[in-house]
């Protein structure tokens, strides 16, 4: 069972920043969530792509200063989708003309370096995911290919077609089997496909609505779990057999779903940004 346990209302400080470059159409989808924007070192370092002119832009969170890096790429074409290990050693940035770069990160954003440049994929890219614990990255072109990556030195594996004409999230899950996760979305309908690592297809699951923002979660015995949000409730299924553990119906008019640093909780807020809710199982 999984139990509501939190909200309030939040009165959230605002960070301003001023960067006059528009952002592209793509970085403004119809979905809550933004596969352009990640974090890390904690959260205390923001790290936004999205604009026109292909450049990406990494600001300190911890310091109320002017951004000080923005890092730019010859193709100027817009950052679709970024990746941070989590180890915090390489950032992926993929772009609308499929190509990714690969940036060795630092702890000071004006020491990050670039590292090599992928160009196996023929149209946008449409996600990436990292996996220390697996020592590979995966990435997702929005004409349904996944390709497979080691860690660190970004040797392509192999390279997989999903059934549909489309990728939009791509995920790596290590326990309890080492496995992918493709989320294909067509004439408003979804299907969730499970690989091996060897790219051999598992389990296909359909689902009669859209998924949005799904996430990996993790229980205490670091067992992973794939969430997402589908007609306004939490949906959560364990990797990789997508049995149904939960379904979270009590939160209204749900926006977007966040795991907590720790993986025991899972933070939700609505539509307008007013409320927080933190879901955690109490069984576990």
């Amino acid at each position: 069972k999984m139990e509501k346990v939190y909200n309030d209302e939040l009165n959230p400080p605002h960070h301003k920043f001023n960067y006059y470059h528009k952002m592209s159409d793509f970085y403004n989808p119809k979905k809550p969530n933004s596969k352009a924007i990640q974090f890390c070192h904690k959260g205390k370092t923001l790290i936004l792509g999205g604009f026109y002119d292909g450049k990406v832009l990494i600001m300190p969170l911890d310091q109320r200063v002017a951004p000080t890096q923005l890092i730019s790429f010859s193709d100027k074409s817009p950052i679709l989708s970024i990746s941070i290990s989590q180890d915090d050693d390489f950032a992926f940035l993929g772009n609308n003309m499929g190509n990714i770069r690969v940036m060795k990160m630092d702890k000071e954003p004006n020491q990050w370096k670039f590292d090599r440049i992928i160009t196996d994929h023929l149209s946008p890219i449409s996600h990436i995911d990292c996996s220390s614990e697996l020592n590979l990255w995966v990435s997702a072109s929005i004409d349904g290919y996944i390709n497979l990556y080691t860690l660190p030195l970004s040797k392509l594996l192999r390279s997989i077609k999903v059934p549909t004409s489309y990728c939009d999230y791509v995920f790596l899950s290590s326990s309890p089997l080492p496995s992918i996760i493709c989320i294909s979305e067509e004439n408003k309908l979804s299907e969730i496909f499970v690989y091996s690592i060897n790219g051999k297809l598992l389990l296909r699951q359909k689902e009669e609505s859209i998924i949005t923002n799904p996430i990996i979660i993790k229980d205490l015995n670091s067992n992973e779990y794939l969430a997402y949000i589908m007609n306004e409730s939490i949906t959560i299924r364990s990797l990789p057999n997508l049995f149904r553990q939960a379904s979270i119906d009590d939160i209204p008019e749900i926006f977007a779903i966040c795991p907590s640093e720790d993986m025991k909780m899972i933070y939700a807020t609505n539509k307008n940004g007013t409320q927080i809710y933190v879901i955690r199982d109490e069984l576990k």
